[in-house]
């Protein structure tokens, strides 16, 4: 919404500089004038820019909130100290929220954008890249229960080449991702009711060889997949059919 807004007031003050502009160089119409009226014109600019980042929620501190550093609170009770642009987080800075959120890293416009930390409120963490508070780029993502995912990241979710790591150091999943699956690679999946495959997959399906292990650990099916669905192998007079 106060993007919204922006860039409303911005369309409004851009239009207004114009129309000052039009109106002194036709009254002046002098080539010294004119350089004046541009000067003057983007002093209103910023006038009104200076005026509009003042409206928005926060309070400034300590420190320079405008352009410089400082450390500004706000209504719902959250923190950022670090640079600023304008009033938001503009360069390296620090959040902190009263439900226990924490993020160290690199800001633009109010936004983490670069590299950071990121500890959520219920422990997870991330440390990697950001693009507009969404994880984009690589990235180290650690759930409080110790499962750890190393790998690209695109709109918020795995995509690309990655590798699933248990917390005792033990890789179960590597390939390639898409939108937070499995897609290409090797490893073990583990299933809601705590059966697991262990084997190949190829456009985030089981193809290739791979077991099968019911929630006791005891082996249900070991051999070829196609497309999710098993391919039994049948022994006949000392040789083997598909």
């Amino acid at each position: 919404m106060k993007n919204q807004i922006f860039q409303v007031v911005h369309s409004i003050l851009l239009t207004s500089i114009r129309f000052l502009q039009a109106v002194l160089n036709r009254i002046l119409n002098k080539k010294g004038i004119k350089i004046l009226s541009i000067f003057l014109s983007i002093l209103l600019f910023c006038y009104g820019l200076f005026f509009f980042a003042s409206t928005l929620s926060g309070t400034c501190r300590s420190g320079n909130c405008w352009i410089g550093t400082g450390v500004m609170t706000y209504p719902d009770g959250n923190e950022y100290r670090g640079e600023f642009f304008l009033r938001k987080g503009h360069g390296n800075g620090e959040f902190r929220s009263p439900k226990g959120e924490h993020y160290l890293g690199e800001w633009s416009w109010g936004k983490k954008d670069g590299y950071g930390f990121y500890t959520y409120a219920n422990g997870d963490t991330y440390e990697g890249k950001f693009s507009s508070n969404i994880k984009e780029g690589f990235g180290v993502f650690i759930w409080k229960g110790g499962l750890k995912y190393i790998g690209n990241w695109k709109d918020g979710e795995p995509e690309g080449k990655g590798k699933l790591i248990l917390d005792n150091g033990k890789l179960i999943l590597e390939g390639e991702y898409r939108k937070g699956i499995i897609h290409n690679g090797k490893g073990m999946y583990v299933y809601e009711n705590g059966s697991k495959y262990i084997g190949e997959w190829r456009d985030g399906k089981r193809n290739g060889f791979g077991i099968l292990l019911n929630s006791d650990g005891v082996p249900v099916y070991s051999g070829q997949w196609e497309n999710d669905k098993q391919r039994p192998i049948r022994i006949s007079k000392g040789k083997t059919a598909s």
